[in-house]
C-alpha cells in the first residue's frame, strides 16, 4: 500500500525538490535523500533511490502536525527519512544522548531474560494506567523481534506488538551506541505484519541502523580510559528505550509520560498526509 504512497509523493515532489526549502506547495521541506547527511554526531548515507528526508523544520511541523509533537520535543530530532528501503515507511533519528559510554557485559548475564521480563512487565503497567486515562484499552502483546545485540557493529533494537483498543501496531526501537552514549532510532515499516518473519523484520532493522556512521572519535571503539561509562549497561538502555527508568539493576520504572504509547498510531499519519498531498497543498518519550 505505501509503495504507491511513496510513488504519489515522489512523483508529486519532483518539480518542488530543487530545494528543501519550507514552502505552500511543500511544507515539510521535502527532498531526495540521496548525499550524506552530518548528523549531530555522525552521518547517514542513502542506500535506496527513492530515499526521501525532510529538513530541520519540516521534521518539526510534520511530528507535530502527524504524531502530537510540541515544539519542545522537535529540539530532540536529528534527521527524518523515508522510505529508504523497500520495508521502510519513516525513521526518525534522534539526537545523541550522553549518558556515557555503554559496556556490554551485563548482556551476557545470565539474568539477562529477567530483566528483559521486568522492563516488559513495566512496560504492560504503564499502558495500562495511560489506557484509563484516555478509557480505551491499551496493551503489550507479544515480542516480533526480542531484544537483539549486534556487537559487532554496536547497535540493539527489539520490536513488540501492542493494541489501543482494536487496532494493533509494531513498535520498533533501536539505540546506536557510540564513544559518549547513544543514539535512539524509531523505525516505522511498511509491507510488514505480526505474521512477517523475524528474519525480515531483522533485515529491515538492520538495513537502517547501517545508514549511520560515526563521526571519527566519537565511534564506540575510540572509547578511552577515564570516559564517562553508563552504569546500567545495555539492560538499561532497553528499558530507556521503551520510556523506562532502569534503577539499581533490577526495577524498572516508568517516567513521566510513557512515550512509545503514542507512536502505535505512527502509521496513520499517512492518513493525515496522503489526502493533502493528493489536493497538492500539503504533502517515546525519554526526558
Amino acid at each position: 500500500m505505501f509503495k504507491k504512497y511513496s510513488t504519489l509523493l515522489i512523483a508529486l515532489f519532483i518539480p518542488l525538490m530543487v530545494n528543501a526549502e519550507l514552502t505552500e506547495d511543500n511544507p515539510y521541506g521535502v527532498s531526495f535523500f540521496d548525499n550524506r547527511v552530518s548528523l549531530t554526531r555522525g552521518s547517514v548515507y542513502p542506500n535506496y533511490t527513492q530515499s526521501l528526508q525532510a529538513n530541520q523544520e519540516g521534521a518539526c511541523k510534520m511530528a507535530k502536525d502527524g504524531w502530537g509533537w510540541h515544539d519542545a520535543s522537535c529540539i530532540s530530532i536529528d534527521k527524518m527519512l523515508f522510505v529508504t528501503a523497500p520495508n521502510v515507511d519513516t525513521v526518525l533519528f534522534r539526537k545523541p544522548e550522553d549518558i556515557g559510554y555503554v559496556k556490554y557485559d551485563d548482556w551476557y548475564d545470565s539474568n539477562k531474560d529477567s530483566q528483559i521480563s521486568e522492563i516488559v512487565s513495566e512496560i504492560k503497567k504503564a499502558y495500562k494506567r495511560q489506557g484509563q486515562k484516555l478509557g480505551e484499552e491499551m496493551k503489550w502483546l507479544k515480542w516480533i523481534v526480542y531484544p537483539t545485540l549486534v556487537e559487532d557493529k554496536n547497535y540493539m533494537y527489539y520490536a513488540y506488538l501492542m493494541s489501543q483498543g482494536d487496532v494493533e501496531s509494531i513498535i520498533i526501537n533501536a539505540s546506536i551506541y557510540d564513544r559518549k552514549g547513544m543514539i535512539e532510532v524509531i523505525v516505522i515499516t511498511d509491507n510488514l505484519n505480526e505474521n512477517s518473519p523475524e528474519s525480515v523484520f531483522k533485515d529491515t532493522v538492520e538495513n537502517v541502523l547501517d545508514l549511520y556512521t560515526p563521526d571519527e572519535g566519537q565511534r564506540y571503539a575510540d572509547y578511552s580510559s577515564g570516559d564517562k561509562v553508563y552504569q546500567y549497561g545495555v539492560i538499561g538502555t532497553v528499558a530507556a528505550l521503551a520510556g523506562l527508568n532502569w534503577k539499581n539493576k533490577g526495577k524498572a520504572v516508568a517516567t513521566g509520560i510513557f512515550a512509545t504509547i503514542l507512536l502505535f498510531a505512527k502509521k496513520l499519519w499517512w492518513l493525515i498526509v496522503i489526502p493533502v498531498i493528493a489536493l497538492f497543498k500539503k504533502p517515546f518519550k525519554k526526558k
